[in-house]
């Protein structure tokens, strides 16, 4: 069972991918949604997501 420590460790994990997307997505001068959609994919291929029950 998830408890709310790691259910918001989390959430601030992926705020935080959020957040370092949006900044490096500026810098490229790539729209968000793709910079998203690219990070969406890596870290799913990886498995650096926590399990989904």
């Amino acid at each position: 069972m998830l408890t709310l420590p790691i259910l918001i460790r989390d959430l601030v994990l992926f705020l935080s991918i959020a957040l370092v997307t949006n900044l490096v997505t500026r810098k490229l001068a790539i729209p968000y949604t793709l910079g998203l959609v690219i990070v969406g994919l890596v870290i799913g291929l990886l498995g650096l997501t926590p399990e989904a029950r």
